[in-house]
């Protein structure tokens, strides 16, 4: 039935619809762990993997990793091995998500790992911390770049790019020329009175 209603959806916005939480068909399917409708709606519209809530910005993956539903989990990433990089409003991606969970057998939450990282899944490392001495509660967060060599490359380029524009020997302007000279006259005019 629901297969005959998603055909006559010409324009495919039936599950890109959200309800009041925010929530699309394929968030509801992943909370109740019902693999052949997630399938189904994957099979009609593949973007909706990459569709998160409004409340906490989680897809369907981290509510599947939440919850431990293992072949929602292998439909998702078989489907849109991709979406394990999409990380929420705490800044966690599934395997963060798999890694916090306490409600999750540690046997389902090494498979779901293992499930992640064969498709190229990596913790993205948040630190929380607040400062001791801090009486604005203000939070600080660190994370990790995902790739240093990114960051290196584009530290060189930056380099590289300043060093095209800087002339050999710095460059001096007339005010800096004068201020100079002024101050060695002074130094000059100083050994005279000493």
């Amino acid at each position: 039935m629901i297969s005959t209603i998603l055909s006559h959806d010409a324009e495919r916005t039936l599950t890109k619809k959200p309800d009041q939480q925010g929530w699309i068909p394929l968030h509801d399917a992943v909370l109740s762990g019902q693999k052949s409708m997630v399938k189904l709606l994957l099979e009609f519209d593949k973007c909706t993997a990459y569709i998160a809530d409004k409340k906490e910005n989680k897809t369907a993956l981290h509510f599947a990793a939440s919850h431990g539903h293992i072949g929602v989990i292998e439909d998702l990433l078989s489907s849109c091995p991709d979406c394990c990089e999409l990380i929420d409003s705490g800044g966690q991606n599934a395997l963060n998500v798999i890694t916090l969970a306490d409600n999750l057998d540690a046997k389902v939450k090494e498979r779901i790992a293992q499930c992640l990282k064969e498709v190229g899944c990596r913790l993205n490392i948040v630190q929380i911390t607040k400062p001791k001495d801090d009486d604005d509660g203000i939070i600080f967060q660190f994370q990790k770049g995902k790739d240093p060599q990114l960051l290196v490359a584009t530290l060189i380029a930056t380099v590289s790019f300043a060093a095209g524009f800087t002339m050999p020997g710095g460059y001096i302007n007339e005010k800096a020329r004068n201020r100079a000279k002024q101050f060695s006259e002074e130094v000059q005019l100083s050994k005279h009175f000493l």
